[in-house]
C-alpha cells in the first residue's frame, strides 16, 4: 500500500503515479518518479531540474499551469545513516526554489529522515544498529544530529511559507522524521531489507500510513505517547466534512484537529458551563423572587390607572351620552 493508493480513493484520476519498477532511466514517461537510491540533498538541485524536464516532456505549459502536482521530497535517510551528516540547507533551498518557479500550482512534502520505534522507548530510534555511522555515536549525539535536522527542515518551511502571499498557489510542508512506531514484539526485520536502513514493502505500507494520517490530522498527530498504537494498529484517517484538506501551515489555523480526550475535555467543559449558567439564573430568580412577582402587578396596576384616566377624560369631552337615542331613529 503506498501514499499514492490511499490517495487513488479519494481521486481516481491521478497521473504520474510510480511503481517503484527499475531505475529513473528505465521508468516510462508517464512515471514522475526521479529518486535515486543513495542520493544525498546535495543532489537534490539536479533531481528537481529532471522531474521538471520530464514533467514538460509529457505536459504543454498551459496544461503546466492547471495542473496541481502534489511532490514528495524524502532526504536524509542514506546520508544520516552512513555519514551522520547534516542536511544540505542551501541544495534543498534551491531545489525548492527551482521547482516553484517552474510548476504554477505545487505542494511539497519534505520529508525527513525514518525514525523508528517501540511504543516502550519512542525516543529510541531502532535504525541506529543498522548504520555505519550512527552505530558508532552515543545517543545523546545522534538526539544533537536529529536536532539539527528538525531545525533545518523547519527553517526553509518557515522561509517558504513568509512568501505565501507572493506565490498563493505554493505550499511547503516540512516533516524533520519519518515516524514509524512498532509493537514491542515485533521483529525490526520485518520492515526493512536485509542489512540495509531501507523499507521493505511492509516498511512501505507503514510509512505511507503515517504520512497519510499525519497530513489529515497535522502536527497534533504522532507518537509522542506511551500509549500510543503501533502503526500496525492504527486506522487510517478519513477527511472531515468540514476541512477536507491535507494540514499545511496556510490552513492549520482554520482546520483543527482535536484529539479524542482533547474532545472529550471541552465537551465537559460546556456541560459544566451551561450547568453553572443555569445555576446561576435559579439562584437570581430565586433570589429576586418576590421581585419578579411584584413588577408584573405593578406594571398591570400602572396600565389600568393609564388606560382608565385616559378613557375618564375622553368621556368628560363628549357632547353626548354613550346611550342617547338619537333623532330619527
Amino acid at each position: 500500500m503506498k501514499f499514492s493508493d490511499i490517495l487513488s480513493i479519494f481521486n481516481p484520476k491521478l497521473e504520474g503515479i510510480s511503481h517503484g519498477m527499475g531505475n529513473v532511466d528505465s521508468l516510462p514517461s508517464n512515471q514522475f518518479n526521479v529518486a535515486e537510491s543513495g542520493a544525498e540533498t546535495d543532489g537534490m538541485p539536479d533531481q528537481a531540474k529532471r522531474l521538471i524536464e520530464r514533467l514538460k516532456e509529457y505536459y504543454t505549459t498551459e496544461q503546466l499551469k492547471e495542473k496541481w502536482i502534489m511532490l514528495f521530497i524524502t532526504v536524509g535517510t542514506e546520508e544520516f545513516c552512513a555519514k551522520c551528516d547534516p542536511p544540505n540547507i542551501e541544495a534543498l533551498r534551491h531545489s525548492i526554489q527551482t521547482l516553484r518557479r517552474s510548476l504554477p500550482k505545487l505542494f511539497v512534502v519534505l520529508v525527513g529522515p525514518i525514525h523508528v520505534a517501540r511504543s516502550s522507548e519512542l525516543t529510541l530510534n531502532l535504525l541506529k544498529p543498522r548504520c555505519p555511522c550512527l552505530s558508532k555515536i552515543t545517543d545523546f549525539q545522534l538526539a544533537n544530529l536529529q536536532q539539527i535536522w528538525r531545525k533545518a527542515l523547519t527553517q526553509l518551511e518557515a522561509e517558504f511559507y513568509e512568501k505565501n502571499n507572493k506565490y498563493p498557489t505554493f505550499s511547503l510542508l516540512a516533516l524533520s522524521k519519518l515516524r514509524i512506531g512498532i509493537d514491542n514484539r515485533q521483529p525490526l526485520e520485518q520492515l526493512f531489507l536485509s542489512e540495509f536502513p531501507l523499507l521493505n514493502s511492509l516498511g512501505h505500507t507503514y510509512a505511507a500510513k503515517w504520512l497519510w494520517n499525519r497530513l489529515i490530522a497535522g502536527p497534533r498527530y504522532n507518537l509522542s505517547s506511551r500509549h500510543q498504537v503501533s502503526i500496525a494498529e492504527e486506522s487510517y484517517f478519513c477527511p472531515s466534512l468540514g476541512c477536507p484538506f491535507f494540514r499545511t501551515l496556510s490552513n492549520m489555523r482554520k482546520c483543527v484537529v482535536r484529539t479524542r480526550a482533547e474532545f472529550e475535555k471541552r465537551l465537559k467543559s460546556e456541560q459544566f458551563e451551561q450547568k453553572e449558567e443555569l445555576k446561576g439564573r435559579r439562584k437570581q430568580i430565586k433570589e429576586n423572587l418576590i421581585l419578579f412577582i411584584l413588577i408584573p402587578i405593578i406594571l398591570s396596576f400602572l396600565s389600568v390607572i393609564s388606560f382608565g384616566t385616559i378613557f375618564f377624560l375622553q368621556g368628560l369631552k363628549s357632547t353626548k351620552g354613550r346611550f342617547e337615542i338619537m333623532p330619527g331613529v
